[in-house]
């Protein structure tokens, strides 16, 4: 399943621990909404891509954003693998490839 959440980059990326909390807590929201139904099953691999100018900044954007889906019953046990997309115009952007025990 593919799926993409806008993120705040600034957020993400913030020295403010609260900050990036919050925000992390509204990027899994939005996978979970976007998952639906499927939020039900395990995600056994999750390949994720942040879109930023700066190749590292997509990484960690990816990273940080992408932290806490593991705390969540469909992402528990998943390999999740971070990316960058170099992108300037979509920054914060963060894309999911998610494959699903059958």
């Amino acid at each position: 399943m593919e799926l993409s959440v806008q993120s705040d980059a600034a957020a993400l990326l913030s020295a403010d621990p609260a900050i990036v909390a919050a925000e992390q807590a509204r990027v899994v929201a939005r996978v979970l909404e976007q998952l639906g139904p499927r939020a039900r099953q395990r995600a056994a691999v999750v390949l994720a891509f942040g879109h930023h100018r700066q190749d590292t900044l997509g990484e960690r954007l990816a990273e940080i954003g992408t932290a806490r889906l593991s705390g969540t019953s469909a992402f528990r046990d998943a390999a999740i693998r971070t990316y960058h997309y170099i992108d300037g115009a979509n920054q914060g952007a963060i894309d999911l490839l998610i494959y699903f025990h059958q």
